[in-house]
């Protein structure tokens, strides 16, 4: 299904009347694609906010730039942007346009620790600079609207189901191909902490003592972090967990090697069975890889969890209304911190 806001960035190119053409409006558009429903496109804040910032300083009229301490601090009171760092102020934001435009084009100017926009990306198109310019700032400040509206509807509709049927309805969006891959992490969590919670470990102690605890389920990380590869871990038994939407066996053996290839669990956003998710990532491999390799990281899957086990656990946990309230509320908590939404 087409996204409403699939061509917003083409309205605002009419609007300020700049040219579809351009490059800086091409990649705009390339960083601002997370509005097409692609689950997997990452919102691209750093990027966008540094074009941001440096457009609205030319618009301004302060066309000699500001410095980066100055930007990053802008850059940071802007919605979603209060973690981010100054990577893209550095020259990550050029390096990233040129090698995708293989142009020797620059979108920002760096002087020592001034930045500024380039008048030459601006005109670039044969348009006027200050028209390019707000429009640029114009597509910053209308991408982070919508990101804000899309991400809310979830939570909207969540918080308000109030019936059984209503809360599971809304949970299983979760499973769709296009759904968001932090909601499916955050909902694939709350199903596998509500279901291992049931069940019970024993140790034995050096004193000799039993001891019994439920196991516990902790969600480690937020979705698309840089954190090694961890996205949950079971305690006390020390499972880790990876959430993933693919079957590329690279990122799989990347996830391995991240974590000194240390046993991995993984909750895999396909239909696929438990089975065939292996037999096809071993497939894969053994095209690229020796035998002996390929079998080595196999080994360290411990447990796979696919769309189909996790409906079977969100089918037991059905059958209790309670269960189903605290899946709502771990839901809710979750999605409030992973999209900074908390009061």
């Amino acid at each position: 299904m087409t996204s409403p806001y699939s061509h917003f960035v083409d309205e605002l190119a009419e609007k300020h009347g700049v040219s579809k053409t351009g490059l800086l409006k091409k990649f705009l558009e390339f960083k601002t694609r997370a509005v097409k429903g692609n689950s997997k496109s990452r919102r691209n804040w750093a990027a966008v906010y540094t074009i941001s910032v440096i457009c609205e300083d030319y618009v301004a009229g302060q066309k000699n730039g500001s410095s980066s301490t100055s930007l990053l601090r802008r850059i940071r009171q802007k919605p979603y942007g209060s973690k981010l760092q100054n990577h893209h102020l550095d020259n990550r934001l050029n390096g990233e346009f040129k090698k995708k435009y293989r142009t020797d084009l620059e979108i920002m100017d760096i002087d020592g620790s001034n930045r500024k926009v380039s008048e030459a990306i601006l005109g670039e198109a044969g348009d006027k600079p200050e028209a390019v310019a707000k429009f640029a700032v114009d597509v910053v400040a209308t991408y982070a609207s919508i990101i804000a509206k899309i991400e809310i509807a979830f939570l909207t509709e969540i918080s308000s189901a109030n019936t059984q049927q209503d809360i599971l309805k809304t949970i299983v969006k979760a499973f769709n191909a296009t759904s968001d891959a932090r909601v499916f992490e955050i909902v694939s969590f709350a199903i596998l902490h509500l279901s291992f919670k049931k069940i019970k470990a024993s140790f034995s102690t050096s004193s000799g003592e039993i001891e019994t605890s439920p196991l516990m389920l902790y969600k480690t990380g937020r979705t698309n972090a840089n954190d090694g590869g961890i996205d949950f871990v079971l305690k006390p038994i020390g499972k880790f967990f990876q959430v993933t939407e693919g079957i590329d066996f690279k990122k799989y053996f990347l996830d391995f090697d991240k974590v000194n290839r240390f046993p991995l669990s993984f909750v895999v956003k396909t239909s696929l069975s438990v089975d065939e998710v292996q037999s096809q990532i071993r497939l894969k491999a053994s095209r690229e890889m020796d035998e002996l390799k390929v079998e080595l990281y196999m080994s360290l899957f411990e447990d796979i969890y696919t769309l189909n086990e996790l409906s079977d656990y969100l089918q037991e946990l059905s059958t209790d209304n309670n269960s189903i309230e605290q899946l709502k509320q771990i839901i809710i908590n979750c999605y409030k911190l992973e999209f900074s939404l908390s009061d």
